[in-house]
């Protein structure tokens, strides 16, 4: 059995990776670093996360190619909190 902290769907694993963030016209909207990931989101570290627009893509590698839409779900001091679109372009880790 797997145990989960109240209201969460799946188990986060943590990392330290660097993440670029593109708005719809798939310009930079910001750097930062992703500090942990579950299947449905994760939570992000940046400079000004007040400057990343409700919804956005996560690029994940070097060139692009992994990348997940997300929706801003909670902003806090230096991070920012994402759910991951079910479906879709660039809602598979593939």
């Amino acid at each position: 059995m797997t145990i989960r902290p109240i209201g969460r769907q799946s188990p986060r694993a943590n990392v330290r990776q660097f993440v670029r963030m593109i708005d719809t016209a798939e310009n930079l909207v910001g750097l930062g670093f992703l500090v942990n990931v579950s299947a449905g989101g994760a939570k992000i570290e940046t400079k000004s996360p007040e400057d990343i627009p409700e919804v956005f893509m996560l690029l994940l590698s070097v060139d692009g190619k992994v990348r997940r839409d997300c929706t801003v779900v909670w902003r806090g001091a230096g991070c920012l909190g994402v759910k991951f679109a079910a479906g879709g372009p660039g809602s598979s880790l593939d």
